[in-house]
């Protein structure tokens, strides 16, 4: 099997991964060496204050990021806020479509 725990948690029940991670009854080799990001990346520096149980940095980035914070206090208002950056912000900033490049999540 292969998979990332540190990613976001199964959409069904269980944690099929996990729960064999921690059992100890199966050899488990962890990758640690990230990829898709440079090292500086906010998304990587942010993971990791996550996995070691810190608050991830919200503040205002300097200059180019590739991790924002934006906040909104209700759905009412997170709704169209998402919908404008899916659609607009996040393709006009970075170039990307809209449609075959960018993937929204809710849990």
């Amino acid at each position: 099997m292969v998979g990332d725990v540190d990613q976001l948690p199964s959409v069904g029940p269980g944690q099929i991964l996990a729960d064999m991670i921690t059992s100890g009854a199966v050899p488990v080799v962890r990758l640690t060496e990230v990829f898709r990001q440079a090292a500086q990346s906010r998304i990587i520096t942010n993971a990791h204050r996550i996995n070691q149980g810190a608050i991830p940095d919200f503040g205002k980035p300097e200059g180019d990021s590739d991790f924002y914070f934006v906040q909104a206090d209700d759905p009412e208002t997170a709704v169209p806020l998402i919908i404008e950056l899916v659609k607009t912000r996040i393709p006009h900033r970075f170039g990307f479509d809209p449609i075959r490049d960018i993937q929204c999540c809710a849990r």
